[in-house]
């Protein structure tokens, strides 16, 4: 659990100065327990999630033709695998 050296090492720690000690220990230890808590759910048929509530969906890649079209079109002027863009001044 927690006591007043523990509190006092993750002060340091977070280079922090807490000022009432007894009320951050008692908010500590419910944030434990309750995490705790959770560590106690089961989750064995529960099948795994990602991004929320959303199924994952992965973005298919562009092409590599489509790359170089763009490549052309935005850098007309290239010279020994150097672009050259518009001059901004």
């Amino acid at each position: 659990m927690i006591d007043k050296n523990t509190l006092n090492y993750l002060a340091r720690l977070s280079k922090l100065e807490p000022k009432n000690k007894q009320q951050l220990i008692s908010d500590l230890v419910k944030i434990l327990d309750y995490v705790n808590q959770l560590q106690q759910v089961d989750t064995e048929k529960i099948p795994p999630t990602i991004g929320g509530l959303f199924e994952f969906q992965p973005q298919p890649f562009r092409e590599r033709e489509q790359k170089v079209e763009m490549k052309d079109k935005n850098f007309p002027d290239q010279q020994n695998n150097y672009l050259r863009g518009p001059k901004i001044l």
